[in-house]
């Protein structure tokens, strides 16, 4: 869920950012490779239409 990994990443950010771009990074890639496999039920990524740079920066 997206308010959880949003906790995740703005705890980051503040001590190291670019650690918080890269699990953005690998959380929109494992979203979109889950989606791909159509065996999860999931339809759209909670990270569609979220910018790294808005969030950290």
């Amino acid at each position: 869920e997206w308010a959880d990994l949003k906790e995740i990443i703005e705890a980051k950010k503040k001590t190291a950012p670019y650690v918080a771009h890269h699990l953005f990074s690998y959380a929109k890639s494992m979203w979109n490779w889950a989606i791909a496999e159509e065996g999860y039920g999931l339809t759209t990524s909670p990270l569609d239409r979220k910018k790294p740079s808005k969030i950290i920066g």
